[in-house]
């Protein structure tokens, strides 16, 4: 195991260095830049990190296909009472700060 954590961290290394060196010294360069950036990637993802980089992503994508997204109907329905509620509220608050705003007024000319 401590090996393989050895080798894993000399893979990071070796991928983060040719990464490196495809950005700033191959940008003109663009095959030979795709080709250390595909390499750097492929060995970033067959260390320990990577494989379980690998499983998250499978899983992901497994749980975005078991999601149920609402149809066009629900969606303009969810809208339009958001947009309701929000301009009874914003009503009821107009309301609300013009009545507290007259007995500020009342009381402090009442001074």
């Amino acid at each position: 195991m401590i090996k393989n954590k050895k080798y894993d961290y000399l893979k990071w290394l070796f991928s983060i260095i040719n990464i490196l060196i495809a950005i700033y010294l191959l940008k003109n360069n663009k095959y030979i830049y795709l080709l250390l950036y595909s390499l750097s990637i492929y060995v970033m993802l067959i260390t320990v990190k990577g494989k379980e980089l690998r499983i998250l992503g499978k899983n992901a994508k497994k749980e975005i296909k078991s999601v149920v997204w609402p149809k066009k109907k629900e969606i303009i329905k969810t809208t339009i009472v958001v947009v309701l509620v929000i301009f009874i509220l914003s009503i009821i608050i107009w309301i609300l700060d013009t009545l507290i705003s007259g007995l500020i007024a009342i009381i402090i000319n009442k001074n």
